[in-house]
């Protein structure tokens, strides 16, 4: 385990998205993009997000090393938050501003009362990505949308070496603090403490 400070690689945010407008025409608001999830246009083996009015899409990872990562963090993540007031959100939308629309592999975040709507950056403690083949996007493009949105806690689980990246401390759109963890080593999530192991 060690602590360093995260830099931004050459291929940040910025670049990510004007590869994006070379590729897309128009953009859609965010009401567009809801209005198009529920007439059903998206196919379900496809991972759909929005990003400051772009629709991008990814094959969904079906079984593997990282689906076995996921089935492990959604038992140890709701059986270490269940007595908490924090809601577990296993692949499923998350609001942020600018019209965007994400879909990580895990948010932890308290509920408003009264609301049915994704939940927003103020709700969120904790984002996970796990990551295989998708490693070099979530440490690129999505790390400086989860900072911008001020996301306190990043987990990038990387499947294929067995280590967990925590990013956190969001300072103008950039995280200040990393740390891995492997092996034996104790995760906090919220608070509580999880085995790094479990998780691969």
């Amino acid at each position: 385990m060690g602590t360093l400070t995260s830099q931004r690689p050459e291929l940040g945010l910025a670049a990510e998205l004007e590869l994006l407008e070379m590729t897309h025409a128009r953009k859609f608001t965010r009401e567009e993009f809801y209005t198009m999830v529920d007439a059903g246009i998206f196919d379900d083996d496809y991972k759909v997000e929005l990003i400051d009015g772009r629709i991008v899409t990814e094959m969904a990872p079906i079984g593997g090393e990282h689906g076995w990562s996921v089935d492990n963090l959604t038992r140890l993540l709701v059986g270490t938050l269940l007595d908490t007031d924090l809601i577990v959100r296993v692949q499923s939308g998350v609001s942020f501003p600018g019209d965007r629309e994400l879909q990580p592999d895990f948010a932890v975040y308290r509920r408003l009362p009264e609301t049915r709507s994704n939940p927003g950056p103020s709700q969120i403690l904790l984002v996970v990505e796990v990551a295989d083949s998708s490693l070099r996007k979530d440490l690129t493009g999505k790390i400086y949308l989860y900072a911008e949105a001020g996301i306190p806690t990043y987990w990038v689980v990387d499947v294929r070496n067995r280590r967990v990246a925590v990013y956190t401390d969001p300072v103008d759109g950039v995280y200040s603090h990393l740390e891995h963890f492997s092996g034996d080593d104790m995760i906090d999530v919220c608070g509580k403490q999880i085995p790094v192991a479990k998780i691969f």
